[in-house]
């Protein structure tokens, strides 16, 4: 079978789905793509993550070798995937603060409870310039770090983070911006 899988592999990529020997066969970054569960690389290793382990070893087949996963997947992967896709908007808070290390560096991120949620040592907040609660936390926080990474002002520091950030801005002013932004 897997001289057959790997022949029609270049068709199965253009196609997003092939038969082989009655088993339909579809290229699981595609579907992901498609229904917008992840669209970057690694997608297979991420929705691999997200199932239980034993539905992990019958629905994705070893292609190459015992360390070799595959990319493709089986009908029953893709049900399942449909199946725990989440599409409803998860309420939630967005928030931004300076850390106690340093005034010019900002953090911007969501979460389900601020209460509950908590930064240790020099990433402790210092100031809060944004704390919102939000319908769509998700939909909220990347229009947050959109318009951060936009805005002339702001620079992001991938060295700390995606969701950091460094101005010479004072924490008001980052405040006043943060309450112009729409959610």
């Amino acid at each position: 079978m897997s001289a057959d899988f790997f022949q029609f592999s270049v068709q199965l990529v253009e196609q997003k789905m092939i038969s082989i020997d009655n088993v339909e066969w579809f290229l699981l970054r595609a579907v992901t793509q498609e229904l917008g569960v992840v669209n970057n690389r690694g997608v297979a290793g991420r929705v691999r993550k997200m199932m239980p382990q034993d539905i992990q070893k019958r629905l994705f087949p070893n292609a190459r070798g015992q360390n070799r996963q595959s990319d493709f997947v089986t009908k029953a992967a893709v049900d399942w995937i449909k199946a725990t896709r989440r599409n409803t908007q998860v309420h939630g808070t967005v928030y931004g603060f300076s850390p106690i290390a340093c005034d010019k560096v900002f953090k911007f991120g969501r979460t389900f409870d601020w209460e509950k949620r908590t930064y240790m040592g020099f990433n402790k907040p210092k100031h809060m310039v944004l704390l919102k609660e939000v319908a769509d936390q998700q939909k909220a926080e990347k229009t947050l770090l959109r318009f951060f990474r936009e805005h002339n002002n702001f620079t992001q520091r991938l060295d700390l983070g995606l969701e950091w950030f460094e101005t010479e801005l004072t924490s008001i002013e980052v405040k006043n911006i943060c309450s112009s932004i729409q959610f």
